[in-house]
């Protein structure tokens, strides 16, 4: 979740206002309250103002600050949803360094909501926990482990590929989250030396 969207949902929370009532008290549709809760929306929307104003706040106080501890989240969410998609090979190998980089409570607010977005988010938790050493990480990854469905896989790559090479190239923790593609440490070794 993005820190507006955070930031959104702490206030509805601490004002007991769910979806419906704010709409009606900020005169916008339901759906546009969904957009502003959504992790990957960008809050430049006429409807923030009517929002703000309807939970008696200020517009600016909705904004994300650089110090907030789920901003990184949100981009660990997007780049989750393009991962979970298969639209983004590339977003899963960009997804260990950006989990080690946030802090115990960014990590806390993660929470995938589709199997394909548990196994990824469990995979990269796992193999960010291997590179990092990283307690709250490895208890992430331990907990979407059991919450996966173990029948199925996600394959990344190009082209066809002989699935016992891909696996057998597959770094242990990602095997063990189902899913597989060719990916070696150092390619998440090289990523997390960017962050």
């Amino acid at each position: 979740m993005s820190g507006f969207a955070t930031r959104l949902e702490s206030a509805m929370r601490g004002r007991g206002m769910g979806v419906m009532e704010l709409a009606q008290r900020a005169s916008v549709s339901r759906q546009t309250v969904y957009n502003l809760l959504r992790p990957d929306f960008d809050p430049l929307s006429p409807g923030i103002r009517k929002v703000a104003g309807a939970l008696d706040m200020d517009p600016v106080d909705l904004l994300p600050r650089a110090s907030d501890p789920t901003g990184g989240a949100g981009k660990v969410m997007r780049l989750l949803q393009a991962a979970s998609g298969r639209k983004d090979a590339r977003a899963f190998e960009l997804l260990p360094a950006a989990l080690a980089a946030l802090d115990v409570a960014a990590v806390e607010t993660l929470h995938p909501t589709t199997d394909a977005g548990i196994r990824v988010l469990g995979a990269a938790a796992a193999m960010a926990a291997d590179l990092t050493s990283s307690g709250p990480l490895r208890s992430l990854a331990e907990t979407l482990r059991r919450q996966e469905d173990p029948h199925q896989a996600l394959f990344f790559g190009r082209g066809l590929a002989d699935p016992v090479r891909v696996v057998e190239e597959t770094p242990a923790p990602l095997r063990r989250h189902k899913v597989f593609g060719a990916f070696d440490t150092d390619l998440f070794r090289r990523h997390l030396g960017k962050v």
